[in-house]
């Protein structure tokens, strides 16, 4: 299906073992997009996968840990991690 509204969708928890990210989830063959977000004060653990990985900040602050780079991100930032790349 090609069109789709997160509204319609389930929220879950996307990797409970590393993250406390809530979203509902758009998969397809070679990506998902979802609609990331967390309770302020809570993140990830640094982690890698391999695909890359967007991340458009929407609102709050974002303690971004990309590689070896490290920086306090705002809204309307976009992050483009790529693949195979340490980040939390």
């Amino acid at each position: 299906m090609p069109f789709h509204r997160f509204e319609d969708l389930e929220t879950v928890r996307l990797t409970p073992h590393l993250s406390s990210a809530e979203s509902p989830i758009i998969e397809g063959k070679y990506l998902y997009y979802c609609l990331n977000q967390k309770k302020a004060g809570t993140g990830s653990e640094l982690h890698y996968h391999p695909n890359e990985l967007v991340i458009f900040t929407l609102q709050g602050k974002v303690n971004a840990v990309v590689g070896k780079d490290r920086r306090i991100i705002s809204p309307g930032t976009l992050i483009l991690i790529p693949p195979n790349v340490r980040h939390s």
